[in-house]
């Protein structure tokens, strides 16, 4: 699986040299990105791809999206059989999570030891789902050390106060440059009559709390195609 090339760790160590701090920079995304479909999940883990080869099949990636296997956790619904959660023995773990979350009934009146348990439930599935979809993409190489984050940001609770079960909010990836900089890099959905970007935080995060943090050694061609060709055309 690829890495990003040193051109591209050179501009972005420049940068944060020239540029010290937290900064946000945005890039424009070459055309045919439709401002609706730069979702921060496809970015993160598909490079933006609308679909990938899985299964010796063309895939659309929203069917691998991790969402899915959260609403199989939660609600019991059973994945796109194309989906990578279909696996057997992936389907089998996501089910027995949702037999507990059954048993659990998360909303029914609980004590704060039982909220705490359900954290810890929660925390455990989400970090599951993370690490076996990244291993399953080719991001975590056997032997090989970590040079990047993936990020999953999820929401607590409710106004309530009662916690959600496993979500996701927002995704990035986490870049680790020259004497302790980094850049989060992530993308966001935009009206029509906005030109889709790509945004580099250079030394902060979208959220330091409430997210799920998976170390890849490798990325997608496609994240280094991306930034490959912003740094060919001096953005």
């Amino acid at each position: 699986m690829p890495q990003l090339t040193q051109a591209i760790i050179n501009v972005l160590n420049n940068y944060v040299q020239a540029s010290p701090g937290a900064t946000i920079q945005v890039a424009t995304l070459p055309d045919g990105y439709m401002p609706d479909n730069v979702s921060c999940w496809k970015w993160a883990l598909f490079g933006l791809l609308d679909n990938i080869n899985y299964n010796q099949q063309n895939t659309s990636t929203i069917i691998h999206r991790p969402a899915n296997a959260f609403d199989t956790i939660l609600l019991g619904i059973n994945p796109d059989p194309a989906s990578y959660w279909s696996q057997e023995e992936i389907l089998q773990t996501l089910m027995q999570a949702h037999q507990y979350v059954n048993q659990f009934q998360p909303y029914a009146l609980h004590s704060q030891d039982d909220w705490v348990n359900w954290r810890q439930f929660r925390e455990q599935a989400m970090t599951w789902v993370c690490n076996n979809i990244c291993t399953g993409l080719g991001y975590i190489q056997p032997n090989q050390p970590p040079n990047y984050k993936l990020v999953m940001h999820y929401d607590d609770a409710g106004e309530d106060g009662i916690p959600y079960g496993p979500n996701e909010t927002h995704w990035w990836i986490e870049v680790p440059l020259q004497n302790g900089n980094y850049v989060c890099i992530e993308t966001f959905p935009q009206p029509s009559d906005v030109k889709p970007t790509l945004q580099f935080r250079f030394n902060q995060r979208y959220a330091d709390f409430g997210n799920i943090t998976t170390l890849l050694s490798d990325l997608n061609e496609a994240h280094v195609d991306l930034l490959s060709y912003f740094v060919n055309n001096g953005q």
